[in-house]
């Protein structure tokens, strides 16, 4: 399980936000039972900043669990924008092989709407099941 004192996000609601839900930008975090809806960006984003804003660096581990993910990511022209997605910066330019996030589980979560469900550069270990994807992409490394 992640640490005790890591980030804890639980049963809240995002709802009509021109922007994403919720920045991550911790070593450990977990996002359990919230529900994100009607957003312009990721629902959930993972990304360091180190390098240009000097706030944080990656994430260790992050368990994202019993999400509802309703139409997030409505200004991504691309379709690689996860309704969470996982990058190797927060301003989503860096491109490259790096690996700088550690485990990354995505478990039982619903997405509808979406056109990526989730979207993950970066990470030494992904574990993703039980997602009801709705249809939508998933972008693993």
């Amino acid at each position: 399980a992640p640490h005790p004192h890591g980030p804890r996000r639980a049963q809240q609601v995002q709802r009509a936000v021109i922007a994403r839900g919720f920045l991550l930008q911790a070593p450990v975090a977990v996002v359990r039972d919230c529900t994100f809806e009607a957003l312009g960006l990721s629902g959930v984003l993972i990304a360091p900043d180190a390098q240009a804003w000097y706030e944080m660096g990656p994430c260790r581990e992050a368990v994202l669990t019993g999400n509802i993910f309703l139409r997030c990511g409505l200004h991504d022209a691309s379709g690689r924008m996860g309704a969470i997605g996982v990058e190797l910066d927060h301003d989503l330019a860096a491109s490259g092989t790096a690996t700088p996030h550690g485990a990354i589980t995505v478990t039982g979560n619903r997405f509808a709407g979406c056109r990526c469900a989730v979207s993950v550069r970066g990470a030494k270990a992904v574990v993703e099941r039980d997602n009801d994807a709705g249809g939508a992409a998933m972008l693993l490394n």
